[in-house]
């Protein structure tokens, strides 16, 4: 995960979210110092039943206003969502009121009734894809990933989460493709160990030992750099209990 040019992108006030599947809650976090001013993009997902509780603002000077933020789907209306990311834009429109960006042929941005929209009236666009990890549930048409690098490079903020973290190979942010799974349900916890621990995306974040427990069954659609250790121009933030599976980046 990074910064662009006027400010980090970073997780805003803890939060939380219930789940729909397990009725645990998942908090966020805050502002923080640890960025690569040189792109825009950043990049979190969990093999967890709850998709990451992880909001966003631009820190820039202490006490600023909070940038307009642009929730990105394939799809219109929100009854048309699948449940993850209902649940994700639920969140987004509650605690940041955030407007509607649909994904539309061609490089288009439209908002919820089919109208035009510019995507220079946001300050971060969020996408989560937490529903399938079909490649054409992502945004993947040629125009659509040009005019989100373009966005980037202007010193603003995208944040990947869920199945999405895939498109920082595609948007050519990240040389390692991602691995991407999911949805599916087992019995088995989900947990992430802290590899920057001072980071303030693990701030009031409730731990055992070195390990953050997200869940303990079930998980969404989902992208990490399993294999690879690590995203190659990016900071790791976490690793799994296991230590092959690089969810937080």
């Amino acid at each position: 995960m990074s910064c662009g040019n006027r400010g980090c992108v970073v997780p805003s006030r803890v939060l939380g979210l219930r789940s729909h599947r397990n009725g645990r809650t998942m908090p966020s976090c805050c502002r923080s110092e640890y960025c690569d001013r040189e792109r825009g993009v950043w990049m979190a997902t969990c093999r967890v039943s709850l998709l990451p509780i992880l909001v966003l603002c631009v820190a820039s000077a202490a006490g600023a206003a909070q940038p307009a933020v642009g929730f990105v789907v394939m799809r219109a209306p929100v009854a048309k969502l699948g449940p993850e990311a209902r649940a994700a834009w639920k969140l987004a429109a509650a605690r940041h009121t955030a407007t509607l960006v649909v994904a539309a042929p061609a490089g288009r941005f439209t908002d919820a009734n089919g109208q035009p929209i510019s995507l220079d009236g946001f300050g971060v666009l969020w996408f989560h894809q937490g529903d399938s990890s079909n490649p054409t549930d992502l945004i993947h048409d040629s125009k659509g990933l040009d005019a989100l690098r373009r966005y980037v490079v202007a010193g603003r903020g995208l944040f990947l989460s869920g199945a999405a973290l895939a498109m920082s190979h595609s948007l050519r942010a990240e040389p390692v493709r991602a691995r991407v799974g999911g949805p599916g349900n087992d019995r088995v916890a989900a947990g992430l160990v802290p590899v920057v621990p001072k980071h303030p995306i693990f701030r009031r974040l409730t731990k055992v030992g070195n390990l953050v427990q997200i869940s303990d069954r079930g998980y969404p659609a989902f992208a990490d750099f399993h294999g690879s250790g690590a995203p190659s121009r990016g900071m790791l933030l976490a690793r799994t209990p296991g230590g092959s599976e690089n969810p937080l980046a």
